[in-house]
């Protein structure tokens, strides 16, 4: 007899979500590339429609000329910079977790893309880009011929 219902999937997922954010903090993987001198990667999230692949980039207070986007054979390459927001005549930090100076995410996409029709858009810290499906090859059944 269960007393509560369980949705041990869902559950998993958090845990593992908990998990990677106390590793990244403990790791320091995410160091400011102010520091590091390395391009830091804004988070995404893709997702799949019946006509599209969506890529959904958090990267908030920039604008539209400060991101250059790239598809080259099979990959699209998200570039930009993001300038720091801090006052220049700052004296110490009490703690540093927003990103800035170049970023950098690379993407590996399906074959079958239309490239001539990618959509990219921003609004409100994200950016959106809508990959559309192009026709797939079908299978053919080929016959073995006898002598």
């Amino acid at each position: 007899m269960t007393f509560f219902p369980l949705d041990l999937d869902k559950e998993l997922q958090q845990w593992h979500r908990m998990v990677e954010r106390s590793l990244e903090h403990l790791l320091h993987r995410r160091q400011s590339a102010l520091f590091t001198g390395q391009a830091w990667e804004p988070p995404i999230d893709i997702y799949e429609t019946e006509q599209s692949i969506v890529i959904l980039a958090e990267i908030a207070g920039m604008k539209r000329e400060d991101f250059h986007i790239l598809v080259e054979d099979n990959l699209l390459v998200i570039r930009g910079y993001r300038e720091s927001r801090a006052p220049g005549n700052r004296v110490g930090c009490a703690q540093l977790e927003i990103d800035y100076g170049k970023f950098a995410r690379t993407i590996a996409l399906p074959r079958h893309i239309d490239r001539e029709h990618i959509t990219v858009t921003y609004r409100d810290g994200f950016l959106e880009i809508v990959v559309p499906r192009s026709e797939q090859p079908r299978a053919r059944r080929i016959e073995i011929e006898t002598e």
